[in-house]
């Protein structure tokens, strides 16, 4: 009896586990957020099944990726209150609507241009595709932070020439 509740828990355990973190076959890059406490940096990528589509469990895995270059996953603070991703629509094997937590008032698409994937987002009224955000932020207390402006930077979608986009504390 014990080893069937011992191995009862180790199945509910790798199940869980499994279910929390994607199985890409490969990932592309989409973007970075950046901030000016460090130059660590948040990840965004594509995560694609075996035949290259966009993964159906998550679509977009997000992680940290340190100014050592190792990587480390988001904690549940991190995903849950800032740069988690949150599916708000698949529209197509190789095209869904997300926001960031963060960022939820800036929805993007996640689509297949080409023979890449990006991710669209308007910057400055333009369709453009996004390669990073930059936050500027001061520290409160208890390791909390207060950002006082975001930047925005990508690429027109036609025509590909650069798009940036400043948003002060007051406006977000």
């Amino acid at each position: 009896m014990r080893k069937r509740v011992i191995g009862l828990l180790l199945f509910s355990f790798l199940l869980a586990a499994s279910t929390c973190s994607a199985t890409c076959e490969k990932t592309e890059a989409l973007f970075q957020i950046e901030h000016s406490k460090n130059r660590n940096a948040v990840h965004y990528e594509a995560c694609l099944d075996g035949d290259g589509g966009l993964s159906d469990s998550e679509p977009v895995i997000a992680y940290w990726m340190l100014e050592d270059g190792s990587k480390e996953e988001l904690n549940d603070i991190e995903r849950g209150h800032a740069y988690g991703v949150v599916l708000r629509e698949r529209q197509g094997r190789d095209k869904v609507r997300i926001s960031i937590v963060g960022l939820r008032n800036r929805e993007m698409t996640v689509e297949k241009i080409g023979r890449r994937y990006g991710a669209i987002i308007p910057i400055d009224g333009k369709e453009c595709i996004l390669e990073k955000v930059y936050l500027k932020s001061h520290d409160l207390l208890f390791g909390l932070s207060v950002v006082e402006y975001m930047d925005f930077f990508g690429r027109a979608k036609e025509g590909g020439y650069p798009v940036s986009e400043h948003i002060d504390k007051a406006d977000l």
